[in-house]
């Protein structure tokens, strides 16, 4: 199934995709299957009103305009936007650049919430590039590093 929405199509697929599987679950049931929130609530384990806040959250996100960086997650995409980045050319750039760099992170790039390990290997697994990052093993007790 394809469904139209401002200016462009999305398919089924790619809808499950940009939304995870329990929001496409409740935004089909309640548009295709015609459920009502309650009985959508049944079905994924939850009440009326968390089924209902997921269908507007699927409308929502439906229906704007398509990014490049819908597929990453809110932490990722918050921060490729606030370094000024708008498609994935000007990600590669940053990155060749040395801009998006885990250990040069932090206040000289204005950048005010935590851009930790995980976001650093979202972005670059969805760039296509492979990097070895290393987490250090600090001791729960005293917070010395393993060797």
């Amino acid at each position: 199934m394809t469904y139209e929405t401002s200016d462009h199509q999305r398919t089924e697929e790619n809808a499950q995709k940009l939304l995870g599987e329990q929001t496409y679950e409740a935004w089909r049931r309640r548009h295709i299957d015609k459920l009502t929130y309650k009985e959508i609530g049944k079905l994924l384990g939850c009440g009326p009103s968390h089924a209902r806040q997921k269908v507007l959250f699927a409308e929502r996100k439906l229906h704007q305009n398509p990014s490049e960086f819908d597929f990453l997650g809110t932490k990722a995409q918050k921060f490729l936007s606030e370094m000024g980045c708008k498609t994935k050319q000007d990600v590669i750039e940053k990155y060749r650049d040395g801009a998006i760099n885990r250990k040069k992170l932090g206040k000289e790039y204005g950048i005010r919430y935590a851009y930790g390990i995980k976001t650093h290997k979202e972005i670059l697994e969805w760039l296509g590039i492979k990097e070895k990052i290393q987490r250090k093993n600090l001791c729960p007790h005293c917070g010395g590093v393993f060797c």
